[in-house]
């Protein structure tokens, strides 16, 4: 274990939230990560609390799975922080 090594690569990861939107009553918002090489994943709290299972999905299959259940055309915006 290189904990040196660990803590370095813990640095370079980044959070923040994406949110998906059709309008002001259909929408949904879970947490991204993103790791060093640039990929986004997307822990999503509420559909875990719902499946009783984890909910971590690639950030175009959790876009793509959003835009059916909400239908027409919705936006989606990343804040990180």
């Amino acid at each position: 274990y290189d904990k040196k090594r660990d803590q370095h690569h813990a640095e370079d990861v980044k959070l923040g939230q994406i949110f998906i939107e059709r309008n002001m009553l259909m929408n949904h918002t879970a947490n991204v990560i993103q790791f060093p090489n640039g990929e986004k994943y997307i822990v999503d709290v509420w559909k875990s609390l719902i499946d009783g299972k984890p909910a971590i999905y690639k950030q175009a299959d959790w876009v793509k799975e959003w835009n059916t259940t909400l239908g027409g055309t919705p936006t989606v915006n990343i804040n990180m922080f």
